[in-house]
This record gives C-alpha cells, structure tokens and sequence, in this order.
C-alpha cells in the first residue's frame, strides 16, 4: 500500500449567509412559523448565534448548559437517530453564550417540551432522528425571501464569519468552534482580511 497515493480532494470554501440575509431569515421565521412550528424560529436563532453544528445542537442537553457562567459544553452530536459521545471532529469545547443565544435557551425552556434534551421534534415531543426538520423550515424562507439556497449548517459558517468581521480575535473563534487556528485560517482567511484585501488591491498598478 506504500505506494498507493491518496485521492487529492479539494475542500470547498465556506458559504455564509450574509448578516442582512440571516436577520430576514430569522425575521421570517419568526412571524410565519405559528403554533409549534415556532419552536423553529429559536432552533435558528440559537444556530445561528451559536456556530454550533446541526448534530451538536440535536445532541444538547440541559444538563450542558451553564446558566451561571454562561457558557455550554459541546462534547456530543446526535446523527440518524444515533448518539455519538463525540463531536465531528473529536474535540470538546465550551461555547460562550451571547444575548442572542441565552435569550433563545430561555423561551424553548418555557415551553418545558423536555426535561433531557434542549431542542427535540416538536411534532413527536422526541429527540431529532436527523435535521430534515428543522432545514425545511429554512428552505421555506429562503424560498419566500429569495435568498440563495445554502444548507443549513451554513449558519455555522455566518457565526464564524461574523465574529471575524466584528474583529473577534482568532483564537477565540477557533476556540469556540472546535476548529485548531490553522485550520480557521484556512477556511475563513478570506474574512479575517476583507478589508485589508482591499486595500492591498488598491496598491496594484494596472496601467489603466
């Protein structure tokens, strides 16, 4: 086998949705999901404020969340009715809370669907068997709001991209995504440097 070479496989950038298109999104979600179907509008909210990956979120439990410190831990994912005691990529990570996602924890809380589990099936009161769900809500707003489809788990990528374009220092973020440093350059370089990738164009003569 030592002279078998693996398959080179290039790794596709990530495809935020702007911060203007995911508050119309969850604006959407909000006045148009009634009855329990509203469960999802806080399901995005916390997805999106959160970076958390579909799996992490379905796998989360009360017992996970610091309420004192406002912080949760992420160790587990739950995949195809499965749960794993690892996250995708086999690190454990405390995530911080924010305002936006402390306040989406507190109202699917008050709504006492579980006691275990902090985002089940609405419609079966029973943990997700996978995020079809919760992506067919997101793909009605879109739809509705004309904005280019993405998966769902593009709102990992808009967390990220966001707190990079806050000016978020770098290893905070890849801290809070389970990601190593190297690898959050190489996925998001291109907006931990917007503005600064412009100027820098701008330097380039170009005879015209």
């Amino acid at each position: 086998m030592n002279g078998i070479e693996n398959k080179k496989v290039q790794m596709d950038l990530p495809d935020p949705f702007s911060r203007d298109e995911m508050n119309v999104l969850l604006e959407w979600l909000d006045k148009n999901l009634e009855g329990q179907n509203h469960y999802y509008y806080w399901f995005y909210e916390f997805a999106f404020w959160t970076g958390c990956r579909p799996s992490e979120i379905m796998a989360l439990r009360w017992a996970d969340i610091d309420w004192f410190n406002k912080t949760m831990c992420i160790s587990k994912s739950r995949v195809r009715g499965h749960e794993k005691s690892v996250t995708k990529t086999h690190v454990a990570r405390h995530v911080c809370l924010n305002e936006r996602s402390l306040r989406a924890l507190e109202a699917v809380k008050a709504l006492i669907l579980s006691d275990d589990y902090v985002f089940i099936c609405p419609e079966t009161l029973k943990p997700f068997f996978n995020e079809k769900p919760p992506r067919l809500r997101l793909q009605d707003a879109m739809e509705a709001c004309r904005i280019r489809k993405r998966p769902a788990y593009n709102a990992r990528h808009t967390y990220a991209t966001m707190m990079l374009m806050d000016g978020v220092n770098p290893v905070f973020v890849s801290d809070q995504l389970g990601h190593s440093l190297q690898m959050l350059m190489k996925r998001y370089g291109k907006w931990m440097n917007g503005e600064k990738n412009l100027i820098e164009m701008a330097k380039l003569n170009t005879g015209l």
